[in-house]
């Protein structure tokens, strides 16, 4: 029986109208049942192109052991980030205040009745997993904390409120604008800089076009650091498993890079959006680059010498009589029909190439060929 979102507008939010989750919209009737029932609140942001929201809705939302115990202990609340960014952005806010680190989506956040956070997470497997507790687990502790600890639980709310207050700027204060945070947005990006593969952060990274077309933006007023960062980047992607070798486009993108192409359930606004972003990366780096095709491939020398130095490396720990030793056993498990994995891994460790572990595959398998009967 479909729930309370299938009248709902919102697309995101019609696909889990069918949920056995007692799902509520944002609004004051799922606000006053919570206020008078004194029952925490389980807020759920997402939206449709949003990958582990649908892995969460899978894993959780559509079980019917999850949505016993989210009816039983909370109120729940489900909105979609694109129909209010509002909401999202207050409770993005919390949770890096909650658990000092960035947030995401799905967003999952638990409320006093009157929508103050004092717990949030992004996704939840059924059972643990990924060093992520189980949500029935996580939601039991949360009721229990809320039902034996609720004065420890109200001051920390009072903490929380406070420090949201501070974010936001005092009433009929108006502060003389300048480029300082722009200088010390750069200045942030450079501090998660990967000098070696390009992007921001560690593996997997998701190519952002918001950053690099902001770090361009920064280079056309001569920010030097702005436009090395970029064009750098831009230059790991264009010489990469990035590159749509048909199309052209940005595709699949390797070292640490996870696929950027759209999966089923994506709308189609979000892949106009995104296709929008990366044309407009395009042309400020023209804009950039007298000429961009020949900077945006330069190697910058210190990443060089430290490839070429980790390549003298590898070839200085490989050993031929361990490297053949593995592919053997490569070659036993897959005639014997064994887990070939764990003499892959083996192998990679050991330094064989790609060659030669294809090489030994292709001897016990034969050939490929790909199914071309659709």
């Amino acid at each position: 029986m479909p729930n309370r979102l299938s009248t709902e507008p919102s697309p995101y939010l019609l696909q889990h109208a069918d949920n056995p989750v007692d799902w509520y919209p944002w609004g004051e009737e799922a606000l006053e049942k919570a206020r008078r029932e004194a029952k925490p609140i389980l807020l759920s942001i997402g939206y449709s192109a949003c990958h582990w929201c649908h892995v969460m809705a899978h894993d959780c939302f559509e079980d019917a052991e999850v949505a016993a115990v989210m009816n039983r202990l909370f109120v729940n609340i489900k909105v979609d980030r694109e129909e209010r960014p509002d909401l999202d952005q207050i409770y993005q806010s919390a949770h890096q205040l909650l658990t000092q680190r960035g947030g995401g989506w799905p967003l999952t956040v638990f409320l006093t009745p009157d929508q103050t956070p004092f717990f949030a997470g992004t996704y939840f497997p059924k059972t643990p997993r990924y060093q992520l507790p189980g949500f029935i687990d996580l939601m039991e502790n949360i009721a229990r904390a809320w039902h034996e600890r609720r004065g420890e639980v109200l001051a920390q709310n009072e903490a929380v409120r406070d420090a949201l207050t501070r974010q936001q700027p005092a009433p009929g204060v108006q502060q003389a604008l300048s480029d300082a945070p722009l200088a010390q947005a750069v200045r942030d990006l450079g501090e998660a800089f990967d000098p070696v593969w390009g992007g921001f952060s560690r593996a997997p990274k998701f190519p952002r076009p918001g950053e690099l077309f902001f770090l361009l933006r920064q280079a056309q007023r001569g920010n030097a650091q702005a436009r090395d960062m970029a064009l750098f980047s831009l230059r790991k992607m264009a010489s990469g498993g990035v590159v749509d070798q048909l199309g052209g486009a940005l595709g699949a993108m390797e070292r640490g890079y996870v696929q950027n192409t759209i999966t089923a359930g994506a709308s189609r606004r979000q892949q106009a959006f995104e296709r929008k972003e990366r044309v407009s990366v395009g042309l400020n780096l023209f804009s950039v680059a007298a000429e961009p095709r020949q900077q945006t491939f330069r190697i910058d020398a210190d990443v060089e010498r430290r490839q070429a130095e980790r390549l003298q490396q590898v070839k200085q720990e490989r050993n031929q009589n361990q490297v053949s030793a593995t592919l053997a056993e490569v070659a036993a498990s897959a005639r014997d029909g064994r887990n070939v994995m764990p003499a892959l891994l083996d192998a990679v460790k050991a330094y064989a190439t790609v060659g030669e572990i294809c090489g030994i595959l292709k001897s016990v398998y034969g050939e490929y060929e790909p199914d071309r009967s659709f």
